[in-house]
């Protein structure tokens, strides 16, 4: 792999291109079985994220009490999205068809990049987010389209959280789909088979 501001793994593939976003305690290699899934044919980026909290690599920072640092997490955002222009420059992907896929801390990820105003990514599949910071002023998001998947019974990011978010971003002027899985914060198949049909749709 090319030497990148990310540690990451790269897999050529088709389009769309798949920006692939672990959960705390991931690495480049957690995401891979949900994309064999989900988009078998897609390139794939699958970067680790740089934080560590109690030994476990998340993407931004954690207050002690549990809460984001909202701070940290918009300028993870910008600092990701940088990535994204980096490795499509170095493998020769088109950054405005990134499609991510987040799980957990990885879909607050890729919603950071977003409430940052990066431009990217136009397209997000997010499983188990919530809101990352809320941005003022906010952006314009009108380019943008996210697929929420909530766990009804999760305790960790509570449905609430996800429903908070669906509306931040319509605020923002996003099309958002949100959909509940009878699942906690772990992933199920009805997961699997909404974010493929939802990426193919």
């Amino acid at each position: 792999m090319a030497e990148l501001s990310y540690i990451h793994r790269f897999v050529p593939g088709g389009d769309p291109p798949i920006l692939a976003l672990h959960g705390t305690g991931g690495d480049e290699f957690s995401m891979s079985q949900v994309l064999r899934l989900v988009a078998p044919e897609s390139a794939a980026l699958y970067p680790r994220g740089k934080e560590t909290e109690r030994g476990e690599t998340r993407y931004f920072k954690r207050f002690d009490d549990g809460t984001i640092d909202g701070e940290d997490a918009q300028r993870r955002g910008i600092e990701l999205a940088e990535f994204v222009r980096e490795a499509a420059a170095e493998y020769g992907f088109d950054p405005e068809k990134l499609v991510a896929i987040g799980y957990s801390n990885g879909a607050n990820a890729a919603v950071a990049m977003a409430l940052a105003g990066t431009g990217l990514p136009k397209r997000m599949a997010l499983l188990r987010p919530m809101i990352p910071f809320k941005p003022d002023p906010l952006p314009d998001l009108a380019a943008f389209t996210a697929l929420i998947l909530a766990g009804v019974q999760d305790a960790t990011t509570p449905m609430a959280r996800a429903e908070e978010l669906a509306y931040l971003l319509i605020d923002c002027g996003a099309d958002v789909q949100m959909l509940t899985v009878g699942s906690g914060h772990g992933l199920i198949t009805a997961d699997f088979h909404a974010t493929r049909n939802w990426i193919l749709g």
